[in-house]
């Protein structure tokens, strides 16, 4: 790759749901109304086909268009970044591609699922992509789903990759995130995002650039205010904000699973369907319930459509 472009990533860019009509099929309009609600939230990026996307559960077909579909929907508001990890180095090429085509900023990769790697295979992989990427690209470090991750020095010697712009740490492990936040302090050109939301303060307050908030989705404005208290270090707005995201995990997701809480509860605010990929399914309605008080109680607002 050749001269690539190096988008500034930092601030709230939430993982972006996939909305579904059917096991297999895109809801193109309820994506851009998740795109619209996000970017109207304030939201300084958008993450297409990570964990809350769906990536991996979903077909290769299902996974372009939403690539497509998504980039079309931003339309150059805010820079897109897409997921592009596979077992397979070949299709993770290929949706770069389908990424760069649709104009999307950067891509993210973790190392290859299912096969235990050594961290020199995880290193040398990343490299070979690296080479032959469209994009620029974000290391995803998420050892829970892919069991296998970047050890801190792998970090280090994929830091040094030309087109490598940071790291998305979602190892729930917030000692790991903070040391890594301290290892590119003097990187300006070198950005960590916090994955877990929870941990979305504490990594702003020591230097990070901000996070890759599931909540986001739903919330959009509570996470930017939150980013922004936390940079301008007002500790006691950060604090009362931080403690309203802790509710959002604490009330709706612990109701039936982070993903498909989060979907049930955009179904409930007017955004999309809460049809997830299979294997997961749809909760039941005595979920639903105790997830529609919970966003009542929350005060979390309804999607009203912008004219």
């Amino acid at each position: 790759m050749s001269g690539p472009v190096r988008p500034r990533l930092e601030g709230v860019i939430p993982p972006l749901v996939t909305p579904l009509r059917s096991r297999d099929e895109l809801d193109a309009p309820a994506l851009r109304r998740v795109i619209d609600h996000v970017i109207e939230g304030g939201v300084h990026g958008v993450f297409l086909l990570g964990t809350t996307g769906e990536g991996p559960h979903l077909s290769k077909s299902l996974q372009r268009a939403a690539v497509v579909e998504g980039c079309r929907a931003v339309g150059g508001r805010v820079p897109v970044l897409v997921n592009i990890t596979d077992a397979s180095l070949v299709e993770s090429l290929k949706l770069a591609e389908i990424a760069a085509s649709a104009g999307a900023a950067a891509v993210t990769l973790s190392p290859p699922f299912y096969a235990p790697l050594s961290q020199d295979e995880v290193v040398r992989h990343c490299r070979e992509l690296a080479r032959e990427l469209p994009l620029p690209f974000v290391l995803y470090n998420i050892p829970s789903h892919a069991h296998n991750e970047y050890s801190l020095e792998s970090i280090r010697r994929l830091a040094e990759l030309p087109n490598c712009l940071g790291i998305k740490d979602s190892s729930a492990r917030l000692e790991f995130l903070l040391t890594l936040v301290r290892e590119f302090a003097h990187r300006d050109d070198y950005v960590v995002l916090a994955g877990p939301e929870e941990f979305l303060m504490d990594s702003v307050l020591a230097g990070g650039h901000g996070g890759v908030s599931g909540g986001a989705n739903l919330y959009p404005s509570l996470y930017v205010a939150l980013y922004n208290a936390a940079k301008a270090r007002d500790f006691e707005l950060a604090l009362e904000l931080h403690n309203r995201v802790l509710a959002v995990a604490q009330r709706i997701y612990s109701v039936c699973g982070y993903l498909r809480a989060l979907k049930c509860a955009l179904e409930e605010a007017g955004l999309c369907s809460a049809l997830p990929a299979e294997p997961l399914c749809v909760p039941g309605e005595a979920e639903r319930t105790r997830i529609r008080t919970a966003l009542e109680e929350l005060s979390i607002p309804r999607y009203t459509a912008t004219v």
